[in-house]
């Protein structure tokens, strides 16, 4: 995960994100909602990404708006800055067996099933 480094405006393909990831093009993001409009995330093809700057251009232009900032916007504990997700490689989460004194829940979701546009 990542977050926007700079605004992203809708119809941007051209975009400020964290450096030091291991991003290529090809991947697949998927970019959060940063507005009271809950439905607005959306995914986009990585075409290409500067580890050492940031800079991020993906393949299709973005349909919404999505907040970024250079700093942390900290609002009451909570960073508001859109978050960019690694959609196109696998996550293995193993537990253990050894300490049974805590418990966890993990929550997934899957964007692909939230069908924005509108279309049957």
């Amino acid at each position: 995960m990542a977050r926007l480094q700079a605004e992203a405006q809708k119809g941007s393909t051209a975009l400020k994100v964290d450096t030091g990831l291991d991003w290529a093009a090809g991947d697949v993001l998927g970019f959060a909602p940063t507005a009271i409009q809950n439905l607005h995330h959306e995914e986009a093809t990585v075409t290409s990404y500067n580890s050492a700057t940031g800079d991020l251009v993906i393949s299709s232009a973005l349909k919404f708006y999505h907040f970024g900032a250079a700093a942390s916007t900290n609002f009451q504990g909570a960073d508001l800055r859109g978050e960019v997700f690694l959609l196109s490689r696998n996550i293995l989460i193993e537990g253990s067996h050894a300490v049974n004194t805590w418990n966890g829940v993990l929550v997934t979701a899957d964007l692909t099933l939230i069908d924005t546009s509108g279309k049957e």
